[in-house]
């Protein structure tokens, strides 16, 4: 049983969709279940946050190599991390059939492309707002896959940014779409009382995005 101990709402623009990320305060991972709305259509999924991609601004993921997942920029001697666009399709080299082993002639490239929306833009609210900041800026870029693969889905989450040139802080989140029926009965924090034991993924983003 998962306990929902914080809700990152992401809410477009122009009203077209809203996405609402419930972090499920799993001991060993950020999971979330992500309820996507545009219209009266919902769209469920549970994602996770992989290790091998940790959350970091624009700036971070160049310096530490994770230039993957953008465009490469007409002067790579001189570009702004800001400036800096997602990538179409991401390449990922995972272990398709769990083997378990991370020896590269187990692993297999998985192509990723991005959603014809593109980035979708936003504003985005944390509850419960530890922060006290409110409203940031967001964006999301959705992917998926037609390959064989437990999990089809890929998110680029990028929140704040607005004022620093080394970019939003971006989170990747992989994951899969389950019905309605697969969820069971989740309780809100303000009916459970909640041990937190660790900060929340989306409580360390808002506060580092707004320094």
């Amino acid at each position: 049983d998962f306990v929902v101990e914080s809700v990152l709402k992401i809410r477009h623009d122009e009203g077209l969709a809203e996405w609402y990320f419930y972090n499920l305060g799993d001991e060993h991972q950020e999971v979330y279940l992500v309820a996507k709305l545009v219209g009266e259509h919902v769209d469920l999924g549970v994602y996770f946050e992989p290790d091998e991609f940790p959350p970091g601004n624009r700036k971070d993921l160049v310096m530490r190599g994770d230039t993957w997942i953008f465009e490469e920029p007409e002067d790579i001697e001189d570009f702004l991390f800001d400036e800096l666009k997602y990538n179409h399709e991401l390449i990922m080299s995972l272990d398709v059939n769990n083997t378990g082993s991370q020896n590269e002639e187990d692993l297999v490239d998985v192509y990723f492309s991005m959603k014809h929306q593109g980035v979708q833009y936003g504003s985005s609210f944390h509850v419960p707002d530890h922060s006290g900041i409110g409203r940031i800026i967001a964006s999301v870029a959705e992917y998926s896959t037609d390959s064989a693969y437990e999990n089809p889905a890929v998110m680029l989450l990028e929140i704040g940014g607005e004022k620093s040139e080394d970019g939003g802080l971006v989170s990747m989140l992989s994951g899969c779409s389950i019905n309605l029926s697969e969820v069971d009965v989740l309780k809100s924090q303000v009916e459970v009382p909640v041990v937190r034991k660790k900060p929340s993924l989306w409580e360390k983003i808002v506060k580092k995005a707004a320094q």
